[in-house]
């Protein structure tokens, strides 16, 4: 029940950050984006107008039907999109979807929910082609310790509220590693800490693998 409660508010809650600078870092992330794209945790679809159906064939990880309902409606009618109701750390998205079958994995606002968030990179990494692109905006933990304070504090009552949302957590890390190459990387201050970035799967690490 709450679920299809948050789903029906969600974009109400976002609207200001979208107007504010979200919509516009979609628009400048998504719009050269080709070939296979995996939307991982695509919620109601705030990709889906940035995608060009002309160059994209559209995977969507989205669990929530309830999210998904309103999704569908925002894609362009031309863009194919197959839907899989799993979560990103559901091994099973594996038998639709192929280790090494994805050009770019593009998640937004989805790895401060995940219940593993270094499960979720590892599937990000198995899932890309050599040298695919990893394109990222989260909101992370923030660089001051009494904002940090005050993000713990306030964790417990949040994150059910939130579906899950953690405002703790140090996304970044998870991809300062061998594995990644980081093409882009910002951080930005909007109420909270936000960080976005364009990494590349290297090529030495998925030789080891």
């Amino acid at each position: 029940m709450y679920e299809r409660l948050f789903a029906a508010i969600y974009d109400r809650v976002m609207v200001g950050l979208e107007e504010d600078f979200l919509a516009d870092w979609r628009r400048e992330m998504l719009a050269s984006v080709k070939g296979v794209v995996l939307d991982v945790g695509a919620g109601t679809g705030a990709n889906f107008p940035y995608y060009n159906p002309q160059s994209v064939e559209l995977w969507c990880l989205e669990p929530s039907e309830a999210m998904w309902s309103k999704a569908r409606k925002k894609a362009p009618p031309a863009l194919d999109i197959h839907w899989l109701p799993y979560r990103v750390e559901d091994r099973t998205a594996f038998r639709h979807l192929p280790e090494r079958s994805v050009d770019v994995v593009v998640a937004t606002l989805v790895l401060c929910t995940v219940n593993d968030p270094a499960l979720a990179a590892e599937h990000f990494f198995r899932w890309l082609k050599p040298g695919g692109k990893l394109l990222l905006i989260e909101h992370i933990i923030a660089d001051q310790p009494w904002k940090i304070a005050l993000q713990k504090l306030v964790q417990p009552l949040w994150t059910p509220l939130a579906c899950g949302c953690h405002l703790t957590r140090n996304t970044p890390a998870l991809f300062h590693t061998p594995q990644w190459k980081i093409h882009f990387e910002e951080y930005e201050n909007h109420w909270v800490r936000w960080y976005r970035a364009v990494l590349e799967k290297t090529m030495a690490e998925e030789e080891s693998v």
